[in-house]
């Protein structure tokens, strides 16, 4: 009996090999990077553009936008150098912002992070000494928790649930926490990496590398071509960029050399090393990523497992860079300067597009949205 215990026992975890290896074949896609093109029009994916000013006053002078979300027909503006979150209306008109410097109540030091709660229905700010501060949709102060003391530093957050937060330590070798608010403790950690990984390498990424899709969370990380998703508590790979000899190995680099030397790593090796962005709606994925000092966008099609690559489209415009999902489309912000990169005469042409001319060089970032077909 027992010898037919250990048989049954050995089949299993055989059949969950099995489904494992399959599972990382169906999820494994091969990019050929020299394929890239420039020849594909703006129209194939989008039916138009149209740009939203941020209004501009003294009030609400925007000086980086460090992040972004669109939530509830507002757009949320997160300006790290402020300590500030800015809220616009979807016409781009000023509404409020939030920016109490202090150790008061509702007040803070440095923002960290801040996140749209969908759960509780709140914006909430991740402040530099481990608390998040919870404000309502008119940025009124509603009440604030701490973390627990044993997370030596957090770097970002996410809502996954009423009672669950994901967190994420970029220097330290755990990076994934998940927190109850109501038990006030840890209660999964897991994503081990190298500590050096962020403190060494050539990555700077301001982008959270959480993103809820369809209430399945997403990791995103700038070093890996991996995008992970979460089930059972564990984070599995969704998407695995394979680039052939053109992948970046973690495990290939000295760990104990300074930055210096991967700067220098990366520019004799030629590697992809920097994932910008990425987003995901029901059709398709687009990450950005870094490759021979230029910034490419790969487009994903789930249906067809199809995809391209290119920066920009055929009409001379740029793909749009650092993009958030809409639910019919994309949007970016963009600094009046640099909108010609993003739009021309071709696009302006088209009767779906449409640009005001009273913005002006000194004005605040605008919204480009992006039409999907």
């Amino acid at each position: 009996m027992m010898k037919y215990k250990y048989l049954f026992v050995i089949i299993l975890l055989l059949v969950l090999h099995s489904c494992s290896i399959n599972n990382n074949e169906e999820n494994e896609i091969f990019i050929d990077i020299e394929n890239k093109t420039d020849s594909i029009s703006f129209y194939e994916y989008f039916k138009g553009v149209s740009i939203i000013p941020l209004e501009t006053n003294e009030t609400c002078l925007i000086q980086e936008v460090t992040r972004k979300i669109y939530s509830d027909s507002t757009y949320y503006i997160f300006d790290e150098p402020q300590k500030c979150v800015f809220a616009f209306n979807s016409k781009g008109k000023y509404k409020f912002k939030i920016r109490n410097i202090g150790k008061g109540p509702g007040e803070y030091t440095k923002i960290v992070d801040f996140d749209i709660n969908e759960y509780q229905n709140s914006i909430d700010i991740l402040s530099q000494t481990g608390k998040i501060l919870q404000y309502d949709k008119n940025g009124t102060f509603i009440g604030s928790y701490n973390l627990p003391n044993s997370i030596n530093a957090v770097h970002y957050f996410k809502s996954i649930s009423k009672d669950t937060i994901a967190l994420y330590q970029m220097f330290e070798q755990e990076k994934v926490f998940f927190y109850s608010i109501s038990k006030k403790k840890v209660f999964n950690i897991q994503h081990e990496l190298p500590d050096y990984l962020y403190r060494h390498l050539p990555i700077s990424n301001k982008n959270s590398p959480f993103q809820l899709i369809r209430g399945e969370l997403r990791l995103f990380e700038p070093f890996s071509n991996n995008i992970y998703t979460l089930k059972n508590e564990l984070f599995i790979p969704k998407y695995m960029w394979n680039f052939g000899k053109y992948n970046f190995d973690i495990t290939s680099v000295d760990p104990n050399r300074d930055g210096k030397f991967y700067q220098k790593y990366f520019e004799d090796n030629d590697c992809i090393h920097l994932f910008v962005s990425y987003t995901e709606n029901n059709s398709m994925v687009i990450t950005q990523f870094k490759y021979q000092k230029y910034m490419y966008s790969l487009v994903y099609l789930k249906k067809n497992r199809n995809y391209v690559i290119l920066d920009k489209f055929k009409e001379g415009v740029l793909y749009p860079l650092y993009p958030v999902n809409l639910n019919d489309g994309l949007f970016i912000t963009a600094e009046p300067s640099h909108v010609k990169y993003y739009i021309n005469s071709d696009i302006l042409n088209s009767k779906t597009s449409n640009f005001p001319l009273e913005v002006k060089a000194q004005d605040n970032p605008v919204i480009i949205k992006y039409k999907f077909k």
